[in-house]
């Protein structure tokens, strides 16, 4: 192995050998550094674009879900079974319900002309007669008296209903301690065109009343709405089902 003895190399000769050459430093042109800064902005935008449209894809999918859940729930109607009273003059759509097997409360007042209960089997208790079950109740009556009226008239017989249901429980059944509350509440509804009311909370059975006028006519439809669901069908699929004969859609 050779020793290099440093004293003997002279002072310039060992300065050059232990210094570092400068970095080589890299001079870009000002053409260039704009070619770099459009580059950038223009993939920045296409990233921006990108993201939107991806965004507003997903937004077409979820409205298209969406829409598609609602026309599902429409055409789950368009195989029902259609029940016609040209005499009465309306009609409405069910997924082929028991109408012989129960019965439902309806109006409480005032003559009425057809009384008819539409059942979920399914739903029944063959043990427990009394329970709820789903379905819905259809009920036609006639009155000379306005619907205003007639209304009023119902909201009294029903709370008057309840008070003797009440009475009667507390006199005949041990431990019956409920107390009548009246909490009845009042809505308005519409169905081709003819307003009606729905009467909750006005009756001992738990059961909400649609009514609705018929069209020129001293008819009154009432529709009974069962607290208990079906898997088959719901109420407002059925309510949006009927028709008054001869109305205009």
């Amino acid at each position: 192995m050779i020793r290099v003895n440093c004293q003997s190399i002279p002072p310039t000769l060992v300065k050059s050998m232990y210094t570092k050459k400068p970095m080589l430093k890299l001079k870009f042109s000002a053409q260039f550094k704009w070619l770099v800064i459009v580059f950038t902005l223009l993939l920045t935008t296409i990233v921006v674009l990108s993201l939107r449209l991806i965004q507003n894809r997903d937004q077409k999918i979820k409205n298209f879900e969406k829409l598609t859940e609602v026309l599902d729930e429409q055409d789950r109607t368009l195989g029902w079974t259609t029940y016609t009273d040209e005499e009465l003059g309306f009609s409405f759509k069910h997924p082929d319900l028991d109408d012989e097997c129960c019965t439902m409360g309806g109006p409480a007042s005032e003559e009425v002309l057809l009384g008819k209960t539409y059942t979920d089997e399914d739903t029944l208790d063959p043990e427990i007669t009394d329970k709820p079950f789903a379905g819905i109740a259809i009920y036609v009556i006639e009155t000379d008296k306005t619907f205003d009226q007639y209304i009023a008239d119902e909201k009294e017989a029903l709370l008057l209903q309840e008070k003797d249901y009440l009475l009667y429980m507390s006199e005949n059944e041990e431990g019956f301690d409920q107390k009548f509350v009246d909490d009845g509440v009042e809505k308005e509804i519409a169905l081709n065109d003819q307003v009606g009311v729905i009467l909750i909370h006005y009756s001992w059975d738990d059961i909400d009343r649609y009514y609705i006028p018929f069209p020129n006519s001293k008819k009154v439809l009432v529709i009974g709405k069962s607290s208990s669901e079906s898997t088959k069908f719901t109420f407002d699929e059925i309510f949006s089902t009927f028709k008054f004969l001869g109305a205009q859609e």
